[in-house]
């Protein structure tokens, strides 16, 4: 029944935006070899790797498109999103992060027709990245001209010391001097500078004479939401207690913050969620009830992922670790009928003795300690909407125990919405 409440949650949200979804054309020039430039639409991917190819059409009307490459086209721009130069030529194959990287210094190459992202671009040089499964290589384009890369090795040697070569620096004064002049403070500046993007674009910065505009995907957003949590509760413990089944429904407010390697496409995000919720079921028993009260504060980290590329509606699926702790707490044994007995052990905590018979009616305070943090994977699904709000699913995926000395298992279902504060 559970596994069931979940399945038909998670489905009812995710068909409509499968249904619903469209391709993500955005408005964008490409520009033709012999330089002509074209208006028009292009298939937006957020590429996570250098595309060999683009989808273009004319306008929205249009159903043909047009598949082009880089020997089809010098360039194309999405209009404020990103812009891409052609390029055919070679590109180095080292690995140079990690603990894959050679026993000798590995100077191979293979031809490609790609388009490298621009990541910076000023009135003298521009710079852009070319990534595939190995590596993310850097190019540099002097004043327009045919990309070269700035490359870089690392690797071992005969003694299994790391060894570093970086070619790329000496590119790296050349411009300097040819744009800037002989400055010794550059010099040795890029002496000792890594090859990473923001190393880079600090002096590509410099050869621009400051005039550079990085170019970032990166984005991120504030949200707060509300849900509806049902909460399947079993209780079970030592021979003298045997708890009937409950169920629950409690409100949970939640706000967090969305980080996305890609604020347009937005395909894959981490969420920080913190939440708050009032836990406070009664238990029945044969000759007793049990009922505890607690405020759960739950902290989640999340990964989420975007099935379909849409700025209008996107379904997505996420899994995440709820680490749930007990901000406070209370609870109690009422006896139902006269003569029930706490087992020692429990029962000794609150009242000093080995074993305590109850009145009818007489309840035992808090006998079973402190509530313990826990930890609760869970999955959840669902479709956000214009990049504005999202409806929202989720269940725990396994039971977890707020009372120690029992078996406690919860199980819980929610179905809510949060809404975006702030994008960015």
């Amino acid at each position: 029944m559970k596994n069931k409440f979940l399945f038909v949650c998670l489905t009812l949200l995710l068909i409509p935006g499968f249904l619903f979804a469209q391709a993500n054309f955005r408005p964008a020039t490409i520009v033709r070899i012999n330089g002509e430039a074209i208006s028009g639409l292009v298939k937006y991917e957020g590429w996570s790797k250098s595309p060999a190819s683009v989808v273009f059409k004319k306008n929205t009307a249009e159903a043909q498109t047009e598949s082009l490459s880089a020997r089809d086209i010098k360039s194309f721009s999405i209009d404020g999103v990103e812009e891409y130069v052609g390029y055919t030529g070679f590109v180095s194959t080292n690995k140079n992060e990690g603990p894959e990287i050679p026993y000798t210094r590995d100077s191979t190459v293979k031809s490609v027709a790609v388009f490298l992202r621009v990541v910076s671009k000023g009135s003298n040089v521009q710079l852009l990245a070319y990534r595939d499964e190995v590596k993310t290589a850097y190019f540099v384009s002097d004043k327009n001209e045919t990309p070269a890369e700035l490359k870089f090795y690392r690797y071992y040697n005969n003694t299994d010391r790391i060894v570093t070569s970086a070619p790329f620096r000496q590119v790296l004064i050349g411009l300097l001097e040819k744009y800037r002049g002989a400055d010794p403070k550059w010099f040795s500046e890029v002496g000792v500078a890594d090859y990473n993007l923001s190393s880079l674009q600090k002096f590509i910065k410099t050869i621009n004479n400051d005039q550079t505009q990085n170019i970032s995907t990166a984005g991120s957003r504030f949200f707060i939401g509300a849900s509806g949590a049902y909460k399947r509760i079993t209780l079970s413990g030592p021979k003298d207690f045997s708890f009937q089944p409950t169920s629950i429904v409690s409100p949970v407010i939640n706000l967090g913050y969305d980080f996305y390697s890609n604020r347009f496409v937005q395909r894959t995000i981490l969420r920080l969620e913190a939440s708050v919720t009032q836990v406070s079921p009664t238990i029945n028993g044969k000759y007793s009830y049990f009922r505890y009260k607690t405020l759960l504060v739950s902290f989640k980290p999340q990964l989420l992922y975007n099935f379909v590329n849409d700025k209008k509606v996107k379904p997505f699926l996420g899994v995440g670790v709820g680490i749930n702790i007990p901000a406070s707490s209370s609870n109690g044994v009422t006896a139902t009928e006269s003569g029930v007995v706490l087992s020692n052990g429990l029962a000794i905590q609150a009242k000093g003795e080995s074993f305590k018979a109850l009145q009818a009616g007489e309840t035992v305070r808090n006998p079973y300690g402190a509530n313990n943090v826990f930890i609760t994977p869970e999955i959840k699904a669902g479709l956000a909407f214009n990049k504005k709000f999202e409806l929202i699913a989720s269940g725990t995926l396994v039971s977890t125990s707020l009372i120690p000395s029992f078996k406690h298992e919860i199980y819980t279902y929610s179905i809510g919405f949060n809404y975006y504060l702030q994008s960015k």
